[in-house]
C-alpha cells in the first residue's frame, strides 16, 4: 500500500490532465472503507517537512479541479477536521485542517467550497487560531469580509496570546481591516492581550502611524489602558523612541493632560539617551527636556528635587531653564540627567526597561574601568528588581526580573574577577558579601513569589539554569574573602538554599556539587573545597542514582583533565568517597570515566 501513496501523491503533482487517471487508482486503491480512511485521513511528508492529507496538499498546491474531484468523488471518506502541519509564513503551525490551509492559500474560491462541504468554521489549530484570524493576520480582507457576513463566524474567539482579529489587526496597520472590524462587528476596541496590550498599544509598537490616527478617531478608545509593563499607549510610544506618533498624539486637542504631556516629553528626551539600543541623540534629549521644563513654568508646575543616588554620581535634575542650558554641550552631565529622569518616571511602572538600561550601564562603565559606579549601578539594578511585583497580574515579569538578576550576577562577577590583583580596590572587595547576599536575597524573593502562586517553575528552566551557572563564580569569589563571624552563618544559609534550589529546579534533582562537577570549570576545585568545609555531602544521589563523581568522571573536554583531577584529589582526601557506588544503569564512576588516567 506504500507504493500506492507514493504513486498517488506523484499523480498529485501533475497537471489537471491526469485527473482522471488518478481518480481512477483512487477508486482501486480505496476498495473498502479501511483502506479508504487510510489514504485520504492519513499525513504525509510534504515539501519543507509539512505533515499533510492529500487534501491538504491539493490546497496548497492551489489545485481548484482537483479539490472538486476529490470532494465530489470521495467525500464520505474525507475527514475535513483531521489536523496536520503547514509551514506558515516562517513558522510552522500544528493542528491545522483544510479549512485553515486554504485560508492561508488565501484562494477564496477552496474555502467556499469547503465550508459548503461541512467543514468547520470555528476550527482551530494548537494556538487556538481560527480561520478569520489566520486571514486577518494574512491581511486577506475579502476572506475576512467573507467569513463574518455571509458565513457569521464568531469575531470574538481569541488565540493562546489572548489576541482578537483586531490585536492582529493592528500589529499589521492594516487600516482597511481595523476600519471594517470597527464599523460592521461589535469587537472591543480595548481588548487586552497576554501581554496586557491593546490594539493601540501594538500599533504603535510597530509604528503605524495611519492606524495609530484611525484607532484614535474613534470615541470608545482609551488611552489610559496600562499593559502588564505598567505602560499606557502613549509612554509606549515614548520609550520605543517613536517620536512622530508621540508629537501627535500630544497636539490632538484636549487629550492629554498637561502634566501627563510634561511626563511625556521627559520620558521621551530620557529615551534618547537611555534605551537599550544603539541609538544616542544629545540633541533630541535636550530639545524634548527643554520641552517639558517650558511647559512646566508656563503652567506653574513645580519640579521637586530629586534624592541623590549614587549609580547616577548623585547627580541632582535642573530645576530650571537655566539649569538646564548650562549642561547642554555636557554629555557626560546631560547623560546623567537622562538617567536620574528616566528613572524617576519608570521606577513607578514595571521598570524593566529601566533595568536593562541599568544593566547596560553598567557594562559600559566596567568597560571603561570605572568599577566602583559599575558596582554602584549593578546595586542599584538589584534594589529595583522586586519593585511593583503583582504576581498575579504578570508572572512572566517575574520571571523576566530573575534573569535580569541573573545579569547582573554575571556583570558583578566578571568586576570582581578582573579586580582581583588590584589592591587599590579594597573597598570593593570589603563590600563583596553585601552585594552576594543583596543578589541572592532578591533572587529567592522573586522566586517564592513564583512558588506562592503555584506557578509551573518549568517556563523558567532557562533562567533557573542561567542563576546556577553565574552562581558558581560568586561562590568562588566569596573563598577570596574573608567573613565576619555573622556573615559566615549568612553565608551558610545562603549557600544551603542555593542548593536546595539546584534540587528542586533541575531536571535529575542535582545538588550544587553535582553542578561544580559537571562544569569542571577553573572555579570548581575552590567551590567544592568549600562546600566540603561546610560538610556537603559527596557521594549523594540524583534521582538516576548518580553521584557527583559520575558526574565528574563523565567530562570529556581535554583542557578540563587538570581541573577533574584537582576535585577527584579533593574528594579522595575526605575518606568518605565511595567511587563503587552504581547508578541505576548499573554503572560505577569507573565505567564511565573518559580518561585512563583517572583508571
Amino acid at each position: 500500500m506504500t507504493r500506492s501513496y507514493d504513486i498517488i501523491l506523484s499523480l498529485i503533482d501533475e497537471t489537471d490532465d491526469d485527473l482522471l487517471t488518478l481518480e481512477i487508482l483512487l477508486l482501486k486503491f480505496c476498495s473498502n472503507e479501511e483502506e479508504s480512511n487510510l489514504c485520504f485521513n492519513h499525513l504525509y511528508k510534504y515539501k519543507n517537512h509539512q505533515q499533510c492529507t492529500i487534501l491538504m496538499i491539493a490546497i496548497l498546491q492551489n489545485r481548484l479541479n482537483l479539490i472538486q474531484m476529490l470532494l465530489t468523488k470521495f467525500r464520505k471518506s474525507i475527514d475535513l477536521e483531521f489536523r496536520g502541519s503547514i509551514k506558515y509564513k516562517t513558522h510552522y503551525r500544528c493542528g491545522v485542517t483544510a479549512l485553515s490551509a486554504a485560508v492561508c492559500v488565501g484562494n477564496l474560491q477552496i474555502i467556499k467550497l469547503l465550508i459548503e462541504n461541512g467543514a468547520d468554521i470555528q476550527t482551530r489549530n494548537n494556538y487556538n487560531e481560527t480561520p478569520v484570524y489566520l486571514a486577518t493576520d494574512l491581511c486577506k480582507f475579502d476572506i475576512v469580509k467573507y467569513l463574518i457576513e455571509e458565513i457569521h463566524v464568531d469575531i470574538h474567539r481569541i488565540t493562546n496570546e489572548n489576541n482578537t482579529c483586531l490585536n492582529i489587526a493592528g500589529i499589521h496597520g492594516h487600516l482597511k481591516l481595523i476600519k471594517y472590524l470597527l464599523e460592521t462587528t461589535d469587537i472591543n476596541i480595548n481588548h487586552q492581550n497576554r501581554n496586557g496590550d491593546t490594539s493601540l498599544h501594538l500599533a504603535i509598537e510597530k509604528n503605524h502611524i495611519n492606524a495609530v490616527k484611525l484607532l484614535l478617531s474613534y470615541q470608545k478608545i482609551r488611552i489610559d489602558i496600562e499593559n502588564n509593563q505598567k505602560m499606557t499607549p502613549l509612554e509606549s510610544a515614548a520609550v520605543c523612541l517613536q517620536e512622530v506618533i508621540v508629537n501627535y498624539i500630544l497636539n490632538l486637542e484636549n487629550l492629554i493632560q498637561i502634566q501627563d504631556k510634561i511626563s511625556i516629553l521627559e520620558l521621551l528626551g530620557a529615551s534618547f539617551l537611555c534605551r537599550y539600543t544603539n541609538i544616542s541623540d544629545y540633541n533630541k534629549t535636550y530639545e524634548y527636556l527643554n520641552q517639558a521644563m517650558r511647559l512646566r513654568i508656563s503652567n506653574g508646575i513645580i519640579k521637586i528635587s530629586n534624592q541623590p543616588i549614587s549609580a547616577y554620581k548623585n547627580h541632582m535634575e535642573c530645576l530650571t531653564i537655566d539649569e538646564l542650558e548650562s549642561i547642554r554641550y555636557q554629555d557626560e552631565v546631560l547623560h546623567l540627567e537622562a538617567l536620574v529622569i528616566y528613572d524617576r518616571l519608570l521606577l513607578l511602572k514595571n521598570g524593566l526597561e529601566l533595568l536593562y538600561c541599568i544593566e547596560n550601564q553598567a557594562l559600559i562603565c566596567m568597560e571603561n574601568s570605572e568599577f566602583d559606579r559599575s558596582i554602584d549601578l549593578c546595586i542599584h539594578g538589584l534594589e529595583l528588581s522586586i519593585i511593583n511585583d503583582d504576581i498575579n497580574r504578570n508572572i512572566q515579569n517575574i520571571g523576566e526580573r530573575m534573569f535580569h538578576i541573573c545579569l547582573l550576577m554575571k556583570r558583578i562577577s566578571e568586576i570582581y574577577l578582573i579586580i582581583f590583583s588590584f589592591k587599590c580596590f579594597e573597598n570593593l572587595m570589603t563590600r563583596f558579601f553585601e552585594i552576594f547576599y543583596l543578589t541572592i536575597h532578591q533572587f529567592q524573593q522573586l522566586y517564592q513569589k513564583v512558588i506562592e502562586a503555584q506557578y509551573s517553575t518549568g517556563a523558567f528552566s532557562s533562567t533557573e539554569y542561567s542563576f546556577v551557572k553565574n552562581v558558581l563564580p560568586l561562590i568562588y569569589i566569596i573563598t577570596k574573602v574573608k567573613l565576619k563571624q555573622n556573615e559566615q552563618i549568612q553565608f551558610y544559609e545562603l549557600i544551603q538554599w542555593i542548593n536546595q534550589f539546584c534540587k528542586h529546579t533541575s531536571s535529575f534533582s542535582e545538588t550544587l556539587i553535582h553542578f561544580c562537577c559537571s562544569e569542571a570549570s577553573s572555579f570548581c576545585p575552590d567551590i567544592i573545597q568549600l562546600l566540603l568545609h561546610y560538610d556537603f555531602h559527596i557521594n549523594i544521589f540524583d534521582c538516576r542514582g548518580n553521584t557527583p563523581l559520575h558526574y565528574l568522571f563523565q567530562v570529556t573536554s581535554d583542557g578540563k583533565l587538570t581541573v577533574v583531577e584537582n576535585i577527584f584529589n579533593l574528594f579522595l582526601n575526605t575518606n568518605r568517597l565511595h567511587p563503587d557506588y552504581i547508578d541505576r544503569n548499573g554503572k560505577t564512576p569507573l565505567d564511565q570515566a573518559k580518561y585512563s588516567q583517572l583508571v
